[in-house]
């Protein structure tokens, strides 16, 4: 079970009544606002949630419940009615306390039971529902007075792991662009003329699916211009939902252009979509709809090839495929040079662009073939190392994937498969950190996210914890102040989340860790360690002040 606990919000619940001018002010906080859990059929687990009465003055009555949840196309959460989702777990949770009391500047923690069918699998999704009390109808108050309550959610991923039952199934829906005015801000950090651009993913699946989204403009002869993130909130997508990945870009010179859309979701095939379109000094427009790849089940193993060789050595790989799907795949075979991004996200070269590159090393047979309906291929892949070279050396395997019965021009889908190869002696592991951004206030969680780039000539994994300190205040007594040297005390230690995938030599990795409990005002310092994997870790230290 994981608990997004440095995610905290304060809500603020204002009882406004009709025709009468008081009101009542409350100020309560909520912890975790996300808990996504992995259960077995059957099982039962339970969970805590922390409520905080930030009020002083004031005590609060509360009422808890369940509920079940959607996704708006913006990527947010919106609590609906029980029997509107068929994804619900709503009617698996079970609260213990439904209704209490916080009094001024009292915490509690509510513990909530929840158990699976012995039937379920896939994913489900609910809310637990925190609203305050409903107050008497005071007296001499008139027929048809409103009261208005705000409600506090806080949101519950289940994952129930069954073989064979999950099934992750999503695409590209709809892929446009369109202009996008721009004032203040906006304006001075992309232009007066923007162009959206928007990648509607769909989850046709029964579980919910984290995507990230690329945007690639290239030109008119397929050279890639423009590289950005596409952005959609969480990226996660859950069952039944369609969410907007949305990118704004500043308006490129007048031209013939190509969007391309590429969203990961994790697995060896990115959803792919793409549109032609045009610019001109006064508009910018679609050259005709858009192409998207489809969802195709098709198993290959291994999913990911690394391996040591050394100069001069020889090594054959074989990958085995099984077509699920009930028509018969077409699939051409090539290599590409890859690097990874800030965010871990493999990225595919349009040529030759690192100097680590081992694309020429590998032969491919056959390059092109077809699977029958639930049958089953195979292709050999050899490596051939040369006679120098040292460290590490990169390419990916793809093999695009189209059903027989596409139309013609269809977008075929890309698996994707990284080769990783080491060549001895020396493997050079270095690294440093290149930049530090710590992101606190008073009262709330503070966030940490550190820059490490790879100096080596080999792959890494960094991993990383960070030791927060406070300075210590100087004590008074009276008119007697005690002067000595600052000390700082250590307020506690936290850790970076996992680095899922390499820093190639060369690359940058972004490392996020958030401190779970809130932090008072005053001076800190964070010491940063980094281990990589060389002989001594990269440590790091700066102060910074909450206000």
């Amino acid at each position: 079970m994981k608990e997004k606990k440095y995610l905290s919000f304060f809500i603020l619940f204002i009882t406004l009544f009709f025709c009468i001018t008081a009101s009542a002010q409350f100020d309560i906080s909520l912890s975790p606002l996300l808990v996504e859990i992995d259960i077995a059929p059957g099982a039962k687990k339970y969970f805590s949630l922390y409520l905080t009465n930030d009020n002083i003055l004031n005590s609060v009555d509360l009422i808890a419940y369940t509920m079940d949840i959607t996704e708006t196309q913006q990527g947010t959460y919106k609590i609906v009615d029980k029997g509107e989702s068929e994804f619900s777990c709503a009617d698996w949770m079970e609260i213990k306390d439904t209704s209490f009391t916080l009094k001024p500047s009292e915490s509690k923690e509510i513990k909530v039971w929840i158990k699976a069918p012995r039937s379920a699998f896939g994913g489900r999704y609910g809310a637990v529902v925190f609203e305050i009390a409903p107050e008497k109808e005071p007296l001499g108050e008139k027929l048809g007075s409103v009261v208005y309550y705000f409600r506090m959610p806080a949101f519950v991923e289940v994952t129930v792991k069954r073989f064979g039952g999950l099934v992750r199934k999503a695409s590209i829906s709809d892929f446009k662009v369109e202009p996008v005015p721009t004032a203040g801000r906006l304006e001075k950090k992309i232009g007066k003329e923007a162009l959206g651009f928007i990648a509607s993913v769909k989850n046709e699946g029964n579980i919910h699916v984290m995507g990230k989204g690329m945007l690639f403009i290239k030109n008119k002869e397929g050279r890639t211009k423009r590289r950005v993130p596409l952005g959609g909130g969480r990226g996660v997508v859950i069952p039944e939902a369609t969410v907007n990945f949305k990118s704004l870009l500043k308006k490129p010179p007048p031209g013939e252009y190509i969007a391309r859309a590429v969203i990961n979701f994790g697995g060896l095939s990115p959803a792919i979509a793409e549109f032609p379109f045009t610019v001109t000094r006064t508009k910018s427009s679609a050259l005709g709809s858009f192409k998207a790849s489809s969802y195709i089940a098709l198993d290959i193993k291994p999913e990911h090839l690394e391996m040591k060789i050394p100069t001069r050595g020889f090594r054959a790989v074989t990958f085995s495929f099984r077509n699920d799907e009930h028509d018969t795949v077409e699939i051409k075979a090539h290599l590409k040079d890859i690097e990874y991004d800030e965010e871990g996200d493999l990225v595919l070269l349009d040529s030759s662009e690192t100097h680590r590159s081992c694309r020429e090393w590998i032969s491919l047979e056959p390059q092109e073939f077809t699977i029958a309906p639930e049958k089953r291929e195979r292709v050999k892949l050899t490596i051939q190392a040369p006679i120098e070279g040292e460290g590490g050396y990169y390419a990916c395997v793809v093999f695009d994937v189209l059903l027989k019965s596409s139309k013609e021009g269809a977008i075929s889908t890309p698996f994707q498969i990284p080769v990783i190869i080491s060549v001895p002696p020396n493997l050079d592991k270095e690294g440093e950190i290149v930049n530090l951004e710590i992101s606190a206030s008073a009262g709330r969680p503070a966030l940490v996210t550190a820059y490490f780039k790879n100096t080596g000539n080999i792959h890494l994994k960094p991993k990383g914890k960070i030791s927060l300190e406070v300075l210590k205040e100087i004590k008074t007594t009276g008119d007697i102040i005690y002067v000595g040297k600052p000390k700082y005390e250590k307020v506690g230690e936290f850790f970076f989340e996992e680095v899922e995938q390499y820093v190639l030599p060369g690359g940058i990795r972004k490392m996020q860790a958030g401190y779970p409990g809130a932090l008072e005002a005053g001076k800190y310092l964070a010491e940063i360690t980094i281990d990589y994997g060389g002989s001594e870790p990269e440590k790091f230290k700066k102060e910074f002040r909450i206000r």
